[in-house]
């Protein structure tokens, strides 16, 4: 396995099961590979349209209490991410909405928004929704809250100009 080089150390980890990775993200990439002292691993590489790159570590040789031996105790796992980009809400948008509290040790960053997503009523009242760092996000939402048949338009501004 070759780590891409835009990252020397993970940005962040977080615990989750590895049926939850299969079920975001399909299989692994790479199943049982050599973790360099903390077991066998899975490794998710994945590429969103955006241009997010990440890599997810699955550490399967981590059991629930932190230390080696738990290669086939059920439950959560550590996972380190490494990714393209350290801005927080971007990475949270694609790897399923987690809040970030269970981050740790924490080297993203909060970005500053610079997209909204409005929407108009029937009376041509103008709303602010809500805020992204990233425009893949305010797409989704965006796309979401037209999916649902209301009579309001929603659409994505920039806030850069």
């Amino acid at each position: 396995m070759t780590t891409p080089e835009w990252q020397t150390r993970p940005l962040t980890a977080f615990r989750t099961t590895r049926e939850e990775l299969v079920a975001q993200f399909g299989p692994p990439t790479f199943e049982n590979e050599d973790s360099n002292g903390l077991g066998a691993m899975d490794v998710w590489v994945v590429r969103f349209a955006c241009g997010l790159e990440a890599s997810l570590l699955l550490m399967k040789g981590l059991g629930s209490d932190g230390v080696h031996g738990g290669e086939n105790e059920p439950g959560d796992r550590h996972v380190e991410v490494w990714a393209s980009d350290t801005e927080r809400s971007h990475l949270l948008h694609h790897l399923g909405g987690r809040d970030g509290s269970p981050f740790s040790p924490d080297r993203t960053y909060d970005g500053v928004a610079s997209f909204v997503v409005r929407r108009i009523d029937d009376n041509g009242n103008v709303f602010d929704v809500e805020r992204f760092t990233h425009r893949c996000g305010a797409d989704a939402l965006a796309a979401e809250l037209t999916a649902r048949g209301h009579k309001q338009t929603y659409w994505v501004e920039s806030l850069t100009g």
